[in-house]
Formats: structure tokens, C-alpha cells, sequence
């Protein structure tokens, strides 16, 4: 692809209460290929502490995880991602996708919207211009399956 925008990717998750903390932030540092991390702990509906964490992943690393993502997930699952561009990218041109934490425990990928870990593609632009989205991530997504295929 002659596209100069890079992308980097933010990953968050819940860590609720009845989660196994280390084993669960562990594998998904590992599964994202880092350990830096932010954690913000907020009390639930019911009073319960639960704690937000995110990481941050940039450039060439970024798109190395979306290669993997797109290698792991089933094609009805790709299938679902390139069908709901439309209503899963942002007004500022974030693709929001949705892994379910415990596929990742298990080795395995699927999309869930339930508790899930969420991850977010930012496209890197030197300067914001118009462009149709959906159309652009339809190509970058094959290019990236394609090229990180395993």
C-alpha cells in the first residue's frame, strides 16, 4: 500500500474482582507485546472496585498486533469486522474492535461485545483530512492479514 498513515493501538480492558489479576493482565501484556500499562480503579454499580487498564502500542509494533489479531480471529469474524465499518469507526477515524479476555486465555481469538477487550486503531495522520473511512480500513486490514500472515 502507498498509504503514509501509520497506526497505533490502544488496548483496554475491566479487571473485575472475580478476575485472576496477574494471570490475566499477564497474558494479555504478553498477547499485546507490552508491559506498560495504566491502571485506573473506579467503583462499580454495586459499590465493587474495578480496575481500567489500558496499553498503548505505536507505529510498526501496532499494526504487527492487527496482522495477528486478523491471522487468529475466524473469517466469520472478519467477515463481521469488514461488514460493520460503518458503525464501528468514530467520527475522528478510531476502528473500535472487541476480542473476548477469556479467547485470549485460551490461546484462540473470537470478538465478543460482552466484557471484552477492547482495542482501538488510531490512524496517524501529519494532518486530519477527509477520507472514507470505511474503504481505507477495508484495504489496510487485507494488506495487514496478508502481510503478517503466520
Amino acid at each position: 500500500m502507498n498509504e503514509n498513515i501509520q497506526v497505533s493501538l490502544e488496548a483496554s480492558f475491566i479487571l473485575n474482582a472475580t478476575e485472576d489479576e496477574e494471570k490475566l493482565v499477564r497474558c494479555i501484556s504478553e498477547f499485546i507485546g507490552t508491559n506498560k500499562l495504566s491502571r485506573v480503579v473506579v467503583k462499580g454499580y454495586y459499590g465493587n472496585l474495578m480496575h481500567i487498564i489500558t496499553m498503548a502500542i505505536t507505529k510498526n509494533r501496532a499494526e504487527v498486533i492487527i496482522g495477528k489479531i486478523l491471522n487468529m480471529i475466524s473469517e466469520e469474524d472478519i467477515e463481521s469486522i469488514m461488514t460493520s465499518l460503518g458503525k464501528s469507526i468514530d467520527k475522528n477515524g478510531n476502528l473500535h474492535l472487541r476480542i473476548d479476555k477469556q479467547s485470549i486465555l485460551e490461546g484462540s481469538l473470537r470478538l465478543s461485545e460482552r466484557d471484552p477487550l477492547k482495542m482501538k486503531i488510531i490512524p496517524r495522520q501529519a494532518k486530519p483530512i477527509s477520507r472514507n473511512w470505511p474503504e481505507w480500513y477495508r484495504l489496510r486490514l487485507a494488506y495487514l492479514q496478508k502481510q503478517y500472515r503466520e
